[in-house]
């Protein structure tokens, strides 16, 4: 486990190059790639990208969604906008019987 931590630590001050982390660590490149791939998915954890949405030319938008529909159907069809346009993030409140959604656009949306 302590290479586990080392890997992170490190993850977190270089960045994700197997390479600059082994450098960084003393650890070999193929114990920095297993610990990655395989050990992290296996805790639960998983290694993403942050995105700084404002430094590529993107903006973000929080939508509301309400339906009288059934939520299963509503989220398909939020489905599809995340896998073919620009839906980046969506949740169901239950509470309010309503979606939210975050979009990203490279242009601002009028209302």
């Amino acid at each position: 486990m302590e290479e586990t931590r080392k890997v992170v630590e490190a993850l977190m001050k270089v960045g994700p190059r197997f390479s600059d982390i082994s450098r960084a660590t003393g650890i070999p490149v193929s114990t920095v790639r297993y610990i990655l791939l395989k050990r992290l998915p296996k805790l639960g954890l998983s290694v993403r990208a942050s995105i700084n949405y404002g430094a590529i030319g993107l903006q973000r938008y929080l939508v509301e969604f309400k339906s009288d529909h059934p939520p299963q159907y509503v989220s398909s069809i939020l489905d599809l906008l995340g896998e073919y346009a620009y839906l980046d993030y969506y949740t169901y409140s239950m509470t309010e019987k309503k979606f939210l959604t975050i979009f990203v656009s490279t242009t601002k949306i009028r209302k």
